[in-house]
Protein backbone atom coordinates (compact mmCIF):
# COMPACT_ATOMS: atom_id res chain seq x y z
CA UNK A 1 0.00 0.00 0.00
CA UNK A 2 2.82 1.91 0.82
CA UNK A 3 4.39 1.24 -2.59
CA UNK A 4 1.51 2.24 -4.66
CA UNK A 5 0.71 5.52 -2.85
CA UNK A 6 4.62 6.46 -3.43
CA UNK A 7 3.94 5.41 -6.91
CA UNK A 8 1.16 7.79 -7.09
CA UNK A 9 2.29 10.61 -5.52
CA UNK A 10 5.95 10.39 -7.93
CA UNK A 11 3.48 10.38 -10.93
CA UNK A 12 1.93 13.37 -9.95
CA UNK A 13 5.15 15.49 -9.32
CA UNK A 14 6.18 13.98 -12.71
CA UNK A 15 2.84 15.20 -14.34
CA UNK A 16 2.72 18.86 -12.64
CA UNK A 17 6.57 19.42 -13.60
CA UNK A 18 5.53 18.40 -17.31
CA UNK A 19 2.66 20.81 -17.35
CA UNK A 20 4.73 23.88 -15.88
CA UNK A 21 7.50 23.34 -18.62
CA UNK A 22 5.07 23.14 -21.86
CA UNK A 23 3.23 26.11 -20.16
CA UNK A 24 6.56 28.23 -20.18
CA UNK A 25 7.62 26.81 -23.66
CA UNK A 26 4.25 28.47 -25.38
CA UNK A 27 5.75 31.71 -24.81
CA UNK A 28 8.93 32.66 -26.95
CA UNK A 29 11.48 33.98 -24.44
CA UNK A 30 12.14 36.88 -26.52
CA UNK A 31 8.32 37.98 -27.02
CA UNK A 32 8.66 40.80 -24.99
CA UNK A 33 11.41 42.50 -27.68
CA UNK A 34 9.35 41.30 -30.41
CA UNK A 35 8.06 44.54 -31.35
CA UNK A 36 6.11 42.53 -34.67
CA UNK A 37 3.63 41.47 -32.09
CA UNK A 38 2.80 44.57 -30.14
CA UNK A 39 -0.33 45.96 -31.27
CA UNK A 40 -0.86 49.90 -31.83
CA UNK A 41 -3.36 52.52 -31.94
CA UNK A 42 -3.55 53.72 -35.73
CA UNK A 43 -5.07 57.62 -34.80
CA UNK A 44 -3.17 59.85 -32.12
CA UNK A 45 -3.93 63.77 -31.23
CA UNK A 46 -1.51 65.92 -28.94
CA UNK A 47 -0.90 68.61 -27.21
CA UNK A 48 2.44 69.57 -26.83
CA UNK A 49 5.10 72.81 -25.57
CA UNK A 50 8.59 73.58 -26.84
CA UNK A 51 10.68 75.95 -25.61
CA UNK A 52 13.73 78.19 -27.75
CA UNK A 53 12.23 77.44 -30.89
CA UNK A 54 13.58 78.45 -34.03
CA UNK A 55 11.40 81.42 -35.15
CA UNK A 56 12.35 84.93 -36.93
CA UNK A 57 14.69 83.63 -39.75
CA UNK A 58 13.79 85.74 -43.39
CA UNK A 59 11.21 87.98 -41.55
CA UNK A 60 10.76 91.39 -42.55
CA UNK A 61 13.54 93.41 -40.19
CA UNK A 62 14.19 90.42 -39.22
CA UNK A 63 17.42 88.90 -37.39
CA UNK A 64 20.85 89.28 -38.63
CA UNK A 65 22.98 86.53 -36.47
CA UNK A 66 21.58 82.87 -36.44
CA UNK A 67 21.78 82.03 -32.63
CA UNK A 68 19.21 85.24 -31.82
CA UNK A 69 15.69 83.05 -32.51
CA UNK A 70 17.06 80.82 -29.78
CA UNK A 71 16.93 83.59 -27.15
CA UNK A 72 14.26 84.30 -24.89
CA UNK A 73 14.55 87.72 -24.69
CA UNK A 74 16.66 90.05 -26.50
CA UNK A 75 17.54 93.81 -25.87
CA UNK A 76 19.05 96.74 -28.16
CA UNK A 77 19.67 99.92 -28.29
CA UNK A 78 21.36 102.64 -29.41
CA UNK A 79 21.10 106.32 -30.00
CA UNK A 80 17.70 105.97 -32.07
CA UNK A 81 16.25 104.06 -29.80
CA UNK A 82 15.58 100.86 -27.95
CA UNK A 83 13.97 97.42 -28.52
CA UNK A 84 12.82 94.38 -25.70
CA UNK A 85 11.65 91.39 -27.40
CA UNK A 86 10.84 88.31 -25.14
CA UNK A 87 10.20 85.14 -27.00
CA UNK A 88 7.43 82.96 -25.83
CA UNK A 89 7.08 79.45 -26.51
CA UNK A 90 5.70 76.88 -28.68
CA UNK A 91 2.09 75.59 -28.68
CA UNK A 92 1.26 72.39 -31.09
CA UNK A 93 -2.00 70.32 -31.28
CA UNK A 94 -1.04 68.02 -34.08
CA UNK A 95 -2.71 64.85 -35.65
CA UNK A 96 -0.86 61.54 -37.14
CA UNK A 97 -2.11 58.36 -38.55
CA UNK A 98 0.48 55.05 -38.10
CA UNK A 99 -0.23 53.75 -41.31
CA UNK A 100 2.07 50.83 -39.61
CA UNK A 101 4.37 49.90 -36.28
CA UNK A 102 7.66 52.22 -37.89
CA UNK A 103 5.69 54.96 -40.21
CA UNK A 104 3.13 57.35 -39.19
CA UNK A 105 2.13 60.58 -41.45
CA UNK A 106 0.48 63.60 -40.04
CA UNK A 107 -0.02 67.57 -39.82
CA UNK A 108 0.37 70.07 -36.92
CA UNK A 109 -0.30 73.52 -36.19
CA UNK A 110 1.63 75.83 -33.99
CA UNK A 111 1.73 79.44 -32.33
CA UNK A 112 4.95 81.18 -30.90
CA UNK A 113 4.76 84.65 -30.27
CA UNK A 114 7.27 87.66 -29.04
CA UNK A 115 6.04 90.52 -26.92
CA UNK A 116 7.99 93.32 -28.00
CA UNK A 117 8.59 96.76 -26.47
CA UNK A 118 10.01 99.07 -28.80
CA UNK A 119 10.87 103.25 -29.18
CA UNK A 120 13.01 103.60 -32.57
CA UNK A 121 13.37 106.98 -34.60
CA UNK A 122 13.50 106.10 -38.04
CA UNK A 123 14.48 109.93 -39.98
CA UNK A 124 10.60 111.36 -39.37
CA UNK A 125 8.85 107.71 -38.76
CA UNK A 126 8.86 106.90 -35.31
CA UNK A 127 7.59 103.74 -33.19
CA UNK A 128 6.23 103.56 -29.95
CA UNK A 129 4.57 101.06 -28.53
CA UNK A 130 4.49 97.49 -27.09
CA UNK A 131 2.74 94.50 -29.20
CA UNK A 132 3.06 91.00 -30.42
CA UNK A 133 5.07 89.50 -32.78
CA UNK A 134 2.21 85.95 -33.99
CA UNK A 135 4.05 83.37 -35.98
CA UNK A 136 1.27 80.82 -36.98
CA UNK A 137 2.64 77.43 -38.07
CA UNK A 138 1.18 74.91 -40.41
CA UNK A 139 3.26 71.50 -41.17
CA UNK A 140 3.07 68.46 -42.46
CA UNK A 141 5.42 65.51 -40.92
CA UNK A 142 6.63 61.89 -40.99
CA UNK A 143 7.79 60.51 -37.85
CA UNK A 144 9.79 56.74 -38.00
CA UNK A 145 9.45 54.20 -34.71
CA UNK A 146 12.43 52.88 -34.60
CA UNK A 147 11.79 50.98 -31.68
CA UNK A 148 8.51 50.17 -29.65
CA UNK A 149 7.01 48.08 -26.65
CA UNK A 150 3.77 48.11 -24.81
CA UNK A 151 4.66 51.02 -22.61
CA UNK A 152 7.82 52.98 -24.49
CA UNK A 153 8.27 54.11 -27.95
CA UNK A 154 11.34 55.99 -29.25
CA UNK A 155 11.12 57.94 -32.59
CA UNK A 156 12.35 60.88 -34.91
CA UNK A 157 10.62 62.90 -37.21
CA UNK A 158 10.99 65.27 -39.90
CA UNK A 159 8.13 68.53 -39.90
CA UNK A 160 8.03 70.88 -43.32
CA UNK A 161 5.35 73.58 -43.80
CA UNK A 162 4.77 77.28 -44.04
CA UNK A 163 4.86 79.63 -41.10
CA UNK A 164 2.59 83.00 -41.10
CA UNK A 165 3.77 86.19 -39.46
CA UNK A 166 1.40 89.01 -38.11
CA UNK A 167 2.74 92.13 -36.43
CA UNK A 168 0.68 94.08 -34.12
CA UNK A 169 0.02 97.65 -35.52
CA UNK A 170 1.72 99.29 -32.28
CA UNK A 171 5.27 98.07 -33.35
CA UNK A 172 4.76 98.73 -37.29
CA UNK A 173 6.95 101.29 -38.77
CA UNK A 174 4.51 103.77 -40.94
CA UNK A 175 6.49 103.22 -44.12
CA UNK A 176 9.53 100.54 -45.39
CA UNK A 177 13.19 101.48 -43.68
CA UNK A 178 16.32 100.38 -45.50
CA UNK A 179 19.31 99.90 -43.12
CA UNK A 180 23.04 98.53 -43.03
CA UNK A 181 22.63 94.82 -42.17
CA UNK A 182 18.01 94.57 -43.19
CA UNK A 183 15.55 96.64 -43.41
CA UNK A 184 12.83 97.34 -41.25
CA UNK A 185 9.18 97.11 -43.30
CA UNK A 186 5.54 97.96 -42.18
CA UNK A 187 3.89 94.96 -43.48
CA UNK A 188 1.61 93.70 -40.96
CA UNK A 189 1.60 89.96 -42.62
CA UNK A 190 4.69 88.15 -43.93
CA UNK A 191 5.26 84.01 -44.19
CA UNK A 192 8.57 81.96 -44.75
CA UNK A 193 9.19 78.39 -45.19
CA UNK A 194 8.70 76.38 -41.89
CA UNK A 195 10.78 73.14 -40.76
CA UNK A 196 11.42 70.88 -37.30
CA UNK A 197 13.53 67.98 -37.04
CA UNK A 198 12.80 66.02 -33.92
CA UNK A 199 16.44 64.37 -33.53
CA UNK A 200 15.19 62.06 -30.54
CA UNK A 201 12.00 61.59 -29.62
CA UNK A 202 10.08 59.29 -26.41
CA UNK A 203 6.74 58.00 -26.16
CA UNK A 204 5.28 56.72 -22.54
CA UNK A 205 2.33 54.47 -22.65
CA UNK A 206 0.05 52.63 -24.70
CA UNK A 207 -3.37 54.76 -25.32
CA UNK A 208 -2.43 57.72 -22.80
CA UNK A 209 0.41 58.84 -23.41
CA UNK A 210 3.81 61.66 -22.38
CA UNK A 211 6.05 62.30 -24.73
CA UNK A 212 9.81 63.76 -24.30
CA UNK A 213 11.23 65.71 -27.27
CA UNK A 214 14.97 67.08 -28.36
CA UNK A 215 14.79 68.41 -31.83
CA UNK A 216 15.38 71.60 -33.63
CA UNK A 217 13.24 74.06 -35.62
CA UNK A 218 10.05 75.38 -35.09
CA UNK A 219 8.65 73.68 -32.57
CA UNK A 220 11.60 74.42 -29.92
CA UNK A 221 14.62 72.61 -28.69
CA UNK A 222 13.10 70.59 -25.51
CA UNK A 223 9.19 69.62 -26.23
CA UNK A 224 7.21 68.04 -23.53
CA UNK A 225 3.44 66.83 -23.98
CA UNK A 226 0.18 64.53 -23.86
CA UNK A 227 -1.18 62.62 -26.73
CA UNK A 228 -4.22 60.39 -26.88
CA UNK A 229 -4.00 57.63 -29.06
CA UNK A 230 -7.22 55.70 -30.88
Amino acid sequence: MKKLGLILFTAMISLSLQAQTEQTQTVPIDSVYNTKSITYPKHEIGFSVGVFPIIGIGEPGGFIFVHEPFKHRESTSDKYGYSTATLYGSYTVSYNYHFNRISSLGVSFSWAGRYIDEFQVYEEDTIDGKGWKHYFTLQLNYRCTYYRTDDISLYCGLYAGVMLGRVDEAIRPKQNHSLFFSEVKNHKYFSNPAFHFTLFGVEFGKTQVFLLELGIGTQGVLQTGFRYKF
